[in-house]
């Protein structure tokens, strides 16, 4: 199925009058393969046909909206990065750290990284940034309706001797408890255009955030990243993402980087 780059320009175009949502600075690449994959998803033939059922059913235009952004939807995902990264603050965290969680989207990463300090017993003070506040407020309640599937599984493969029940809430299994959450903030900034504090935070994710953008905006971010990171703080992208400017970042695997 093939999609012309001015029908996609269209739909980015309503999405953005009808809901606000922001998509400029993304790859036209990866915007086009991700419209062909959820119109072959949704079964329709074509972007005029994907709109008028946006237009009747305002649901499926929020799906369409995290659908292109790529959101990631799961504790501990990819589960090997999340070792690896163990593995590495095991080697290189101490004190009280300072972590900025880019694009938390609905929180589980978020709060997989809750649970993973936690556990190892390191403190950190979080700060948590999305461009949509509707996402922002569903990451605040921290409530998954297969919150104790995921856990059981996961939790146990990072944690063998871990118990993962003490942070759910004692009023729902499905909730983590809010006494977990206490060195949260949350607020909604555009992190392409954010510049972060320089040398204020020993962590910064941003794992679902640089595959989606053209290259002039993927080296402003990796700018930015760069300006707020410690020196040997670390910088956590996808696990399959590659950083080419070796004058700043030294490369530790599974998409993982060091600050110089």
């Amino acid at each position: 199925m093939m999609v012309r780059t001015e029908e996609i320009d269209s739909l980015l175009s309503g999405l953005a009058n009808k809901f606000g949502a922001d998509f400029k600075g993304y790859s036209p690449s990866f915007l086009t393969e991700r419209v062909e994959l959820l119109m072959k998803a949704e079964q329709l033939s074509s972007i005029f046909s994907l709109w008028s059922q946006i237009l009747r059913n305002a649901d499926l235009g929020q799906r369409t909206i995290r659908f292109l952004q790529a959101r990631d939807n799961s504790f501990f995902n990819p589960l090997s990065q999340w070792r690896h990264f163990k593995q590495l603050l095991e080697e290189k965290a101490s004190g009280n750290l300072r972590i900025l969680y880019m694009q938390v989207g609905r929180g589980e990463g978020l709060h997989s990284l809750v649970l993973l300090l936690e556990e190892m017993g390191l403190s950190a003070k979080i700060e948590a940034t999305d461009v949509d506040p509707s996402l922002l407020k569903i990451a605040k309640k921290a409530e998954y309706a297969n919150l104790q599937k995921q856990l059981t599984i996961k939790f146990r493969l990072l944690f063998p001797n871990g118990n993962y029940k003490k942070y759910l809430s004692s009023s729902s299994p499905n909730r983590l408890s809010s006494r977990y959450q206490k060195n949260l903030s949350y607020s909604s900034r555009n992190f392409s255009k954010m510049v972060p504090n320089r040398n204020k935070y020993d962590l910064i994710i941003c794992s679902e955030v640089i595959k989606r953008y053209d290259e002039k905006n993927r080296k402003k971010i990796l700018d930015h990243c760069y300006t707020g990171l410690k020196t040997n703080g670390l910088l956590c992208l996808g696990p399959q993402d590659q950083i080419t400017d070796e004058a700043h970042f030294m490369p530790l695997g599974m998409g993982i980087f060091q600050a110089k």
